[in-house]
């Protein structure tokens, strides 16, 4: 069965955003609501013991780095997670992106809001010094931290979504979370602070991503969805933005995106890593969305970054569907990476990979050479 869009009420307050969220919508399309937000509750339970994975992978890898252990033409071909932590980074332009985007010494807030209620359940910190990732802490859903009140409002923590849009929201939670940041880490009272919200529709949609060039697409599009699709609010918010950062946003997306990924990568394609333990769960739990929202990436083919840029993608929320109910989005003719193109095994499909692949002309092949290495961090493998 496929299920339309107008299956979701009106009232559902993220429906609309949910066409930014290509993977997350075709796993609506082919099983509806109810399962994807069967998704959360169980997510949640395993959220810390994922998460933790990938941030020390970032934090003991940034060390190496800057130790020495790892070299400088092994960090050249190392790919990391980092800040945000959907974003992956070559290790060895790491502490200058950082630097460049959030400044010398930096935290950042991550808030997620449930789909359906619009409760605040899940906030990750991670602080940088130096452009480089040291420290981080997370607030679960059980946390007695989100039944804190607002010190003037009188609201809970985890109800200020609820009552106010995602930039108002944004700045209440920080007002909060500015004391408990400087009661937990004294050391950096000083430091920028920001927090930055989305949804767990959005949330899913770029943890499954697996092209740096789609998913700083899709970031822009979250950043966006007020100013150019004229949706009610900002899906993706960081506040306050640093200034490169909200220049930088209101580019084109192909710009945006260029210009992001040639300083995170030196404009090579990434194709991200799914944890082995996150993997695992989803196969156990949901094993049609990982059919669906994952191995269904690798067969229709991962575009090549030219293809991404110049996808053609309406500016009309009233546009974003086609006349089949799929979302709209006109890709250039061009060749896709594929597991058998790359003779990646399937079970080797979520691994993490860094390419020679950048935004070369659309006639490019694609082969085993086009790997460079394999896996992220300190695990990596040199192809």
């Amino acid at each position: 069965m496929v299920h339309d869009y107008g299956e979701i009420p009106d009232s559902y307050r993220s429906k609309e955003y949910l066409l930014l969220s290509p993977h997350m919508f075709r796993c609506f399309r082919e099983f509806g609501l109810d399962y994807v937000e069967s998704i959360y509750p169980k997510y949640q339970k395993i959220q810390h013991d994922a998460t933790r994975f990938r941030f020390e992978n970032m934090i003991f890898t940034s060390k190496e780095v800057i130790e020495g252990k790892i070299s400088p033409a092994q960090a050249e071909k190392i790919i990391i997670y980092t800040i945000p932590h959907v974003m992956s980074v070559r290790s060895d332009l790491q502490s200058g992106l950082l630097k460049l985007l959030f400044g010398d010494s930096c935290d950042i807030s991550f808030i997620i809001f449930d789909d359906k209620s619009n409760e605040l359940f899940h906030i990750t910190n991670l602080h940088a010094e130096n452009g480089v990732p040291v420290d981080w802490w997370m607030v679960n859903y059980e946390d007695e931290l989100l039944e804190r009140r607002h010190m003037k409002l009188g609201i809970k923590l985890k109800e200020i979504p609820t009552k106010y849009n995602y930039l108002k929201s944004s700045k209440l939670i920080r007002e909060a979370l500015l004391d408990i940041r400087n009661e937990r880490t004294p050391q950096w009272a000083d430091s920028m602070y920001s927090v930055t919200t989305i949804n767990t529709s959005m949330m899913f949609n770029l943890f499954a991503e697996l092209s740096n060039y789609e998913m700083f697409n899709t970031m822009w599009m979250g950043l966006n969805s007020k100013h150019v699709y004229k949706m009610p609010d900002q899906l993706f918010t960081l506040f306050p933005s640093p200034p490169l950062i909200g220049t930088l946003a209101y580019l084109p997306y192909s710009t945006w995106t260029s210009k992001l990924v040639g300083l995170a990568s030196g404009r090579r394609l990434v194709l991200h890593q799914i944890e082995d333990d996150v993997v695992i769960w989803i196969k156990r739990e949901f094993p049609d969305a990982f059919d669906s929202v994952l191995l269904k990436q690798w067969d229709i083919g991962i575009p090549v970054p030219q293809m991404t840029l110049g996808c053609e993608i309406p500016a009309k929320k009233q546009e974003l569907l086609d006349v089949d109910g799929n979302l709209k989005r006109e890709y250039p003719d061009g060749p896709r990476l594929t597991l058998e193109q790359l003779s990646i095994p399937r079970e080797e499909a979520f691994k993490g990979y860094l390419t020679t692949i950048t935004d070369n002309p659309l006639n490019l092949s694609i082969s085993k050479k086009s790997l460079i290495s394999k896996k992220m961090g300190r695990f990596t493998e040199f192809l």
